[in-house]
């Protein structure tokens, strides 16, 4: 805790070696050369780092990623770990010459019979062609932190991901 009487401003101990006397720490209402008054401490501010911003700034294009695609009212998620059951889905399907699934299960948990082949690996390549978007305006993105222009996690909850 500080105190101030408009000449100066300290600590307890600073305030009592400053006025050369002993004086009573809960009344600075009576200390000498007054008026003296208890100085608010600042609030703090947590100001985040370039590293703090370009992380947060990567888990954001990854919950956009999150987001997939949606082909025949079938959304595909992509998620890195979907994009890696979707590839193996696509490998086995190749293996045993298949057109279609006899049941898929999409991202938001719901199962639909007789999947075309075509259309998972359709969502593959739209998932991964939005993922090149994605990391591309999050390039765009960085550039703007690591230069200043974004300093805040407010600014980059804020961004739009369009892809």
């Amino acid at each position: 805790m500080k105190f101030t009487n408009g000449k100066f401003t300290g600590t307890y101990n600073q305030c009592r070696d400053y006025l050369g006397a002993s004086i009573p720490r809960e009344h600075p209402e009576n200390w000498p050369d007054g008026p003296w008054e208890v100085v608010e401490p600042e609030p703090v501010v947590h100001v985040p780092t370039t590293e703090q911003l370009l992380y947060t700034l990567e888990e954001a294009r990854k919950a956009a990623e999150d987001q997939g695609v949606t082909i025949n009212g079938i959304r595909h998620s992509g998620a890195a770990s979907n994009r890696q059951a979707l590839n193996e889905a696509l490998q086995a399907a190749a293996e045993f010459e298949l057109a279609e699934f006899a049941s898929w299960k999409d991202s938001d948990g719901a199962y639909h019979p007789n999947v075309p082949v075509t259309d998972v690996h359709s969502a593959l390549r739209q998932i991964g062609l939005r993922r090149m978007n994605l990391i591309a305006q999050e390039g765009a993105y960085a550039q703007q932190i690591q230069s200043g222009a974004i300093t805040t996690y407010a600014e980059i909850e804020a961004l739009e991901w369009d892809a």
